[in-house]
């Protein structure tokens, strides 16, 4: 670590800030430099932590006072709310993280600070899957999500109607051309070529019967 540590603010603004003299300071400034572990003086919140990990004795009950003073200043005015997929967004990276730090944990071997963030871990975890769950209902209410089984059902009952149509089409066909035909002579001619036009539709509609065939194997995959 280097041998000066810069501060955000004039060491005075922590003396006032933590109501400690300049000497104390200093002294916290060496410890952390000693541990590799500065003091996070403009996060009193995490003044505790820093403390357990460098000093000794317990925690002096200003660390909680000025957390709870530098709360109570900040401005919160355009903090804005966040939406449902915002908030599950924001969990899993948090959830991302959590699993970050756990694993740097057990690489160390200490089972403190293991237990610690393994407990975080599983309460974003269920955090996490509440919300997607909460989520999905929402989505479900707002009409955004289909319910799969009801739109394969749907589909192959639409693909299932079309195939009996197209069965009978050809017979269709024929009978309503035969019913236009008025001239004795027209219908002795249509009698004549009908197999040749029933046989040109079917083998023009072949490709149909590929399409609907893959049709229905696709709604039952």
């Amino acid at each position: 670590m280097g041998k000066h540590l810069k501060l955000a603010r004039p060491r005075m603004a922590y003396v006032q800030r933590y109501g400690i003299g300049l000497g104390t300071l200093e002294t916290w400034i060496t410890r952390g430099k000693k541990a590799e572990d500065p003091p996070p003086l403009d996060e009193p919140a995490d003044m505790g932590k820093w403390w357990g990990r460098v000093m000794h004795g317990p925690v002096p009950q200003k660390f909680r006072e000025v957390a709870l003073k530098a709360f109570e200043q900040r401005d919160f005015k355009d903090v804005k709310g966040l939406s449902m997929e915002e908030n599950v967004a924001a969990l899993r990276v948090t959830l991302a993280i959590n699993k970050q730090l756990l694993d740097e944990a057990l690489a160390t071997k200490d089972e403190g600070t293991v237990g610690l963030r393994q407990r975080n871990y599983e309460r974003c975890f269920n955090l996490l899957r509440l919300a997607e769950q909460s989520l999905l209902d929402l989505k479900k209410k707002r009409g955004e999500l289909l319910d799969k089984e009801k739109v394969v059902d749907d589909l192959t009952k639409m693909v299932e109607t079309y195939r009996l149509w197209r069965e009978r089409m050809t017979r269709d066909i024929m009978v309503n051309l035969e019913g236009r035909l008025c001239s004795r002579r027209a219908k002795i001619i249509f009698k004549f070529l009908r197999e040749h036009i029933e046989a040109s539709i079917e083998e023009v509609r072949r490709a149909e019967d590929l399409f609907l065939a893959n049709g229905l194997k696709d709604a039952n995959t």
